[in-house]
Order: structure tokens, then C-alpha cells, then sequence
């Protein structure tokens, strides 16, 4: 009755510590489960909100993006997080990266499948186990799951967002959610920035033409 008051109060902090194999134990097990998916649940939307402010308050794509990679690997606990802002022809013109780095060639090939993959499914790729996965490129040995997203502008992929985690399962619903949310984010800051530097670029030309 305690635990479910001091939970009913929003205190998930404190565990709820209930010792035995009676109903009273299996109760307070399950209290404990939805004491930690609350704080879990709470823990995410506190990331989501503080990632949201720091997009929003800027315009410079390498700062919004290192926002987002970094809340990706917080939550998911991930080895590493790139995303590849690609060009008109879908090839790679810009990559930032958060977590173990490696040699360009070590991504490569995989970032190779991932765009030919988002052109036509334009759906999140999950790979739970590398070493079961079908088509997927060797890989350094401390990635073991992946989970890759498309961003879309106007029906076009523009970008990839993939992180690589160092276990097998590491990507369950609440996650993939979790990561959804945070593409939508790196899909409006790149709309954002696309949208300020066409403005920018009228402005300097009707600087030039007054001038």
C-alpha cells in the first residue's frame, strides 16, 4: 500500500522492495515493473523535450544534429550514431557521427546498403543480430544490432539517421518510438536549415542587385 501511494504520488525513485514467492510478493514484482517502464517512460520524454529545445534553437545543422546523435545513444546506450545528409544523386554529402570512430571504409559499405535499402522501402531497418542478418556488410565486432531511418522531404529521402549497438536485441518498440521521434526532429532541422539558407541566398542576391 505504501509503494502504490508513494507511485500514485509520482516518487518513482525508490524500488519497490518486497521479498518472497507469496501474492503479496508477485504484487509488489509488478508494482516494481511499472515503477521502472514509468521512469523509463518519463526519462525519455525528458530527453525528447531537452533535445526539441536545443533543434529549435538553432539553425546550424552540425549542432541540431550532434544533439540528436547524442539522445540517441544516452537513451539507447548504442556504440554509435551517424547521420549522412545525402544530395540529389543519393550520394553522401555530408556525414556527422557521434561515438567510436572508425576509418571511413569500415562504415562505407554499410551506409552503401542503407541508402539503396531507403530508396524504395523508405521504412526503419532493424537488425536485431548482425550475425543472422541477410545482405548486411561485415561490420567492426562491437556493433551487434543496428537500427537505420530514413528522413523525407517531400516524398524524397534526404538523409539517414542508423545507430549500432554493441548487443544483440538492443531496439524494442519503446525505442524504436523513441528514435522515430527523434528522426522527425533531424527532419525538421533540416528543413529549417534548407529553408534559412534559400532565404539567405535571395537575400544576398537582392543585397547585391540594390547594391
Amino acid at each position: 500500500a505504501q509503494a502504490a501511494d508513494s507511485i500514485a504520488k509520482g516518487n518513482l525513485s525508490v524500488g519497490v522492495a518486497i521479498s518472497g514467492d507469496d501474492e503479496v510478493a508477485h504484487l509488489g514484482n509488478a508494482f516494481e515493473g511499472m515503477r521502472v517502464r514509468l521512469q523509463d517512460r518519463l526519462n525519455d520524454l525528458s530527453l525528447l523535450l531537452k533535445t526539441a529545445q536545443n533543434v529549435s534553437a538553432t539553425l546550424d545543422l552540425e549542432t541540431g544534429i550532434e544533439s540528436i546523435l547524442h539522445s540517441a545513444i544516452e537513451e539507447t546506450g548504442a556504440e554509435v550514431a551517424r547521420f549522412l545528409l545525402l544530395d540529389n544523386e543519393d550520394r553522401v554529402k555530408q556525414t556527422f557521427s557521434v561515438g567510436i570512430e572508425q576509418d571511413i571504409d569500415s562504415y562505407a559499405s554499410l551506409e552503401s546498403v542503407l541508402i539503396r535499402a531507403m530508396r524504395s522501402q523508405k521504412e526503419p531497418l532493424v537488425a536485431q543480430d548482425l550475425k543472422t542478418a541477410t545482405g548486411v556488410p561485415r561490420l567492426p565486432s562491437f556493433i551487434k544490432s543496428l537500427a537505420a531511418f530514413p528522413v523525407s522531404y517531400q516524398d524524397k529521402v534526404v538523409a539517414i539517421l542508423w545507430i549500432g549497438a554493441g548487443i544483440i536485441n538492443a531496439f524494442d518498440d519503446d525505442r524504436i518510438n523513441f528514435l522515430t521521434t527523434l528522426v522527425s526532429q533531424a527532419g525538421i532541422l533540416s528543413d529549417n536549415v534548407r529553408l534559412f539558407q534559400t532565404a539567405e541566398g535571395g537575400r544576398q542576391r537582392l543585397a547585391a542587385i540594390l547594391a
